[in-house]
């Protein structure tokens, strides 16, 4: 018998240990240096019992992390024996039950909906996404005491999709086929469905559900004569019944058995002589052990997820450069160019000399997954055999923020070949932030603003600038560098609603000597485009720079706001000029 002590008993405080202070409101524990926890008793009294509980920190620690574990247990036990049951292959179910880790698991679902994504080419796994819509179907229109996805007509649903056609019978007279022996009966409540082809069973499939029990859950069923309702009366006879030549006993005991096809006496070989093939009943039994199977893939070649690394001798030098600026919150603008040098491509060719070029462009994802794919076919004239022109192509796409491979690949007549394989990394920006960011800035080997915006996507266009990357870095002496980038996360006067932005170029030696330095206080190479994006477009001399390396800091200040970002970018200025005039492919590249 529990001992109450009399000021408990009397609605008072509870004793505490020298750990407890302020009667029972707050705790102190020597447990962990430091720690501080709040503890809220409540005294239950029934029939002259107390009962009390302290929960101490370590305990609920345990506790929590006890429950997470079944959680987690019990999700992956329910992705396996509810959500994969019907398409999972006894092989992949083995190697799941063997895993010993969360990570292992989660690998291992990634690649079971990999293997199966009928087109690895789209950011989405079609498949995966037509398995859960079948599994929401099947639980609101088949639930029948059960969950849907535990019926047979669920099963079925989820494993197969929708059937070709489908027949339903509410139940009553029923007047037979032919097939089924004709004559009329009345029937339980069944549903026929058609399949044209399903991978793995067959062609011309006919299912029929049978609701015998009138509950609502309709049972897959193995011949015809499971919906007769009369089948073991002397009602509804059929028409060989009524012709003498069978008795309903007969029916019933042989059915399974009377198979003219394999007769013990002449009398039974004309037994069931109306049916088709597909109702023998080996036919059938047959059929529905290829319906038990797991669905075949729709493309075996991704049967086993491998990638193969092909190495190809590569003669044609080629070159990428990317840039990105954002749209909303989570897509960006994606700027990419190639350029291949045109002495490259005309080795020993005389003046007017044109060649074909097959690109092929690739941007792929982590995950594998191909976000952007395009072949086409380019064609490049020669201008003059001295000239150090390049041949620039350039495309825009439109990406959510991630990280990517950009792949291309460039090939001349079957005799050259050249490969360029860029990161691309898009970092999400943190949700509700609205200071001051940079984007990529470009440097220009040609930088120039437009009259006007074109009313269509041109190539190395962005709005109303036209901007050529200089994909090194690489100047010649006494030229210019353009320099391109946008701004966001100005803040706007009150009284003017225009931001007030000081911009400061400054050219350093790789020495960190400063040699040039160039002010923008006024804003002269910006253009407010909306009310949080502006965009900075300018060149810069670099006449008197001798030959060497060089780097370029743009400092960025929101005066009303009071903050600034720097971008630095190096940059060379090349010992001789060369003839260079740079061209855009004029096939393709305007996309």
């Amino acid at each position: 018998m529990m001992r109450i002590s009399s000021n408990i008993a009397k609605g008072g405080r509870i004793p505490l240990s020298p750990h407890f202070r302020n009667g029972g409101s707050a705790v102190s524990s020597p447990m962990a240096k430091g720690w501080r926890f709040t503890f809220r008793f409540r005294i239950l009294f029934a029939q002259g019992l107390v009962a009390e509980t302290v929960l101490s920190p370590i305990s609920a620690q345990l506790s929590q992390d006890r429950r997470n574990q079944e959680a987690a247990s019990d999700y992956y036990r329910r992705w396996l024996e509810e959500t994969v049951d019907y398409i999972i292959s006894q092989e992949e179910r083995e190697v799941f039950q063997r895993l010993k880790t969360d990570e292992e698991r989660d690998a291992f679902i990634e690649q079971f909906w990999m293997r199966r994504d009928p087109d690895p080419s789209t950011p989405f796994n079609e498949f995966k996404e037509e398995h859960y819509r079948r599994l929401r179907f099947a639980n609101e229109q088949f639930t029948a005491g059960k969950p849907g996805w535990r019926t047979d007509r669920g099963r079925i649903y989820i494993k197969f999709g929708p059937p070709d056609h489908k027949e339903f019978h509410p139940g009553g007279q029923y007047a037979r086929k032919s097939w089924e022996g004709g004559g009329v009966t009345s029937v339980h409540p069944f549903e026929k469905w058609w399949y044209r082809y399903i991978e793995g069973v067959g062609s011309d499939v006919e299912l029929e559900f049978v609701d015998s029990g009138l509950s609502g859950d309709y049972t897959l069923a193995l011949d015809a004569d499971e919906k007769d309702a009369f089948l073991r009366t002397p009602l509804g006879p059929t028409l060989q019944e009524l012709d003498g030549l069978m008795s309903r006993g007969d029916r019933i005991s042989r059915r399974y058995v009377g198979n003219a096809a394999n007769p013990d006496n002449q009398q039974e070989r004309d037994w069931f002589r109306y049916k088709r093939l597909q109702d023998n009943i080996w036919y059938r039994v047959d059929q529905l052990l290829r319906l038990e199977r797991p669905p075949a893939l729709r493309n075996p070649r991704l049967r086993e997820y491998v990638q193969a690394k092909v190495t190809f001798p590569q003669n044609l030098p080629i070159h990428c450069f990317e840039a990105h600026y954002p749209l909303d919150s989570n897509n960006y603008l994606v700027f990419l160019a190639l350029r291949v040098a045109e002495r490259e491509l005309f080795q020993g060719a005389g003046e007017g000399t044109t060649t074909s070029l097959d690109l092929y462009l690739r941007v792929t994802g982590l995950d594998g997954r191909t976000y952007w794919e395009s072949d086409e076919t380019l064609h490049a004239y020669h201008t003059l055999p001295e000239s150090a022109d390049y041949i620039y192509y350039q495309r825009t796409l439109r990406l959510p923020a991630s990280r990517y491979k950009v792949e291309a690949l460039v090939r001349q007549d079957d005799t050259r070949m050249g490969i360029a394989t860029i990161p691309v990394a898009i970092p999400r920006p943190p949700a509700g932030s609205d200071s001051l960011e940079l984007s990529s800035v470009i440097l220009a080997n040609y930088l120039a603003r437009l009259v006007a915006a074109p009313p269509e996507i041109l190539p190395f266009v962005i709005g109303r600038i036209k901007v050529i990357p200089a994909f090194e870095h690489v100047y010649e002496p006494n030229s210019r560098i353009g320099v391109y980038f946008q701004v966001f996360g100005l803040r706007v006067d009150s009284s003017t609603r225009v931001p007030a932005v000081a911009i400061r170029y400054e050219i350093h030696r790789s020495d960190g000597k400063l040699i040039r330095e160039y002010e923008d206080d006024g804003g002269r190479s910006c253009s407010l485009e909306g009310s949080n994006r502006m965009i900075v477009a300018r060149n810069l001399p670099l006449m008197g720079l001798t030959p060497g390396d060089y780097s370029l800091s743009i400092h960025v200040e929101d005066r009303i706001a009071g903050i600034a970002k720097i971008a630095r970018l190096n940059l060379r200025v090349r010992d001789e000029v060369r003839k260079s005039q740079e061209r855009s492919l004029p096939s393709g590249s305007g996309r």
